[in-house]
């Protein structure tokens, strides 16, 4: 029977082969695709470390992994982002015990109102005048 016929790629039975040729019948048992082991995991004194800069400075996970790399510590930012998430320090909000975000209260910005032109709807219904008029 071919691989057609089985309604399979070309490939599956010379892997199934190989599987049998190594491990006999129990090769061809089903078997989940996920890895058993994973990547090494991070270890629990950079965890702490990561935790400690975000906690005392409040840094980005950016801010923190140019930290770390500068201590000598290799580290992906995307590695240090995921871990204030999952200690649950991930807003600045979370960071401080009575929920504000720990941000200084910014000056308010007020507009001076200047009226050279007369009022502003006068300005926009006079659209094809100039832009400056000489003064008479």
């Amino acid at each position: 029977m071919s691989a057609a016929e089985a309604g399979v790629s070309r490939a599956c039975p010379s892997k199934w082969k190989n599987r049998y040729d190594t491990h006999g019948e129990a090769g061809l048992q089903d078997h989940p695709s996920v890895p058993l082991v994973l990547a090494d995991p991070d270890p629990p004194d950079v965890v702490e470390r990561i935790e400690q800069l975000r906690r005392n400075h409040k840094w980005s996970a950016r801010r923190i992994a140019l930290e770390l790399v500068n201590q000598g510590v290799r580290v992906s930012e995307r590695t240090v982002n995921r871990w204030p998430a999952r200690l649950g320090i991930d807003r600045r909000r979370f960071l401080d015990p009575g929920g504000s975000a720990g941000r200084r209260p910014s000056k308010r910005i007020v507009a001076r109102q200047h009226h050279r032109h007369g009022h502003a709807g006068e300005k926009a219904a006079d659209h094809g005048a100039t832009a400056h008029r000489q003064p008479g």
